[in-house]
């Protein structure tokens, strides 16, 4: 096989791959720019992340189907979506629970009396976020999360269309 064809082929499947884990990674707390200090360490470890999962790609690459790389590009952007709303919905609550915290102790009493000097988010909502963050990655979160995106890449196939039973 000709070097530039296979090179076009990895490319393809790179790309096709972090429109998948890119969404994800955007909506989940400790790949935001607070933690990590801004975009390419994010990319840099979702390209690892991606290492990982492109045995499984590669399989599913040669029974991709004749559609555009452009349509599979942005159903794996949708399929990320979803998983990473879905992943986030736990951490959203955190930061929901200390939000309602810090207002009932009237933390946030000054975005009330002049919004001008308010702040997005209360101290203790940024507390909840980190700490369940810290929580979920030291009690082997990425590995679980990995193992999700797993389940995610081998149940929805490039090959199989928008369907929820069982193949």
């Amino acid at each position: 096989m000709n070097v530039y064809v296979l090179y076009h082929e990895y490319i393809l499947l790179i790309v096709i791959g972090m429109a998948r884990l890119l969404p994800i990674t955007f909506f989940l707390p400790w790949f935001n720019s607070q933690v990590l200090g801004g975009m390419l360490a994010k990319n840099v470890i979702t390209c690892f992340m991606l290492l990982g999962f492109l045995p499984l790609l590669s399989v599913q690459f040669p029974m991709a189907p004749a559609a555009p790389p452009m349509v599979i590009i942005v159903r794996e952007a949708i399929i990320g979506l979803l998983c990473g709303i879905c992943l986030s919905v736990p951490f959203w609550i955190a930061l929901v629970v200390g939000e309602v915290i810090d207002n009932q102790r009237g933390a946030t009493i000054s975005s009330t009396m002049n919004p001008g000097i308010g702040v997005e988010t209360s101290v203790f909502a940024s507390f909840m976020n980190y700490f369940y963050g810290a929580t979920f990655m030291l009690s082997g979160g990425m590995v679980t999360l990995c193992e999700a995106i797993k389940k995610v890449i081998k149940y929805f196939r490039w090959h199989n269309p928008f369907t929820l039973t069982k193949h």
